[in-house]
């Protein structure tokens, strides 16, 4: 029951792709907006005329996006779940069924012995990937708050 629980967990896990992808992708196409006006901008202007503010809260964003997307990854990807090893367990089983000693408690114990370790090592890589997903919400949204912000400053100081 342990592992199943896991594995739904996992899911749950997983179905947050979605959001996170459209999110990324909603903040990326705001940094290219802005670059584009920014550039715009510096066609005619130097570079002096940008406030102060508006550059630190665009990097300060960026680089906070930059997390958020690597925070993605390490959520998503690179992590693999623990299987129970059901042709390694079927052998054993039938290795043992030659032995007619206490065959059902046998079976019982070996399956446990490989079942404790895959629940286990699931259990942490879900921990993980909360951790990650955590991180990288954090980052989304202090992301968005500062695109707001650098888009404000530039709206209203040129």
């Amino acid at each position: 029951d342990l592992y199943y629980k896991g594995l739904e967990r996992r899911d749950q896990i997983s179905s947050k792709i979605v959001y996170s992808i459209n999110f990324l992708t909603i903040i990326f196409t705001a940094h290219s907006v802005i670059l584009s006006k920014v550039s715009t901008f510096l066609e005619s202007n130097s570079l002096n005329q940008i406030p102060c503010v508006f550059r630190i809260f665009e990097v300060l964003g960026s680089a906070l996006t930059v997390s958020a997307l690597y925070f993605w990854f390490k959520t998503y990807f690179k992590l693999e779940y623990s299987i129970l090893p059901a042709a390694d367990l079927v052998k054993r089983i039938k290795d043992n069924n030659d032995d007619e000693n206490n065959i059902d408690e046998d079976n019982y114990e070996m399956f446990i012995a490989l079942l404790i370790p895959c629940i286990e090592d699931n259990e942490q890589i879900n921990e993980k990937r909360e951790k990650n997903q955590l991180k990288m919400n954090v980052c989304i949204l202090g992301s968005l708050a500062l695109l707001m912000a650098s888009y404000l400053v530039w709206e209203f100081c040129l």
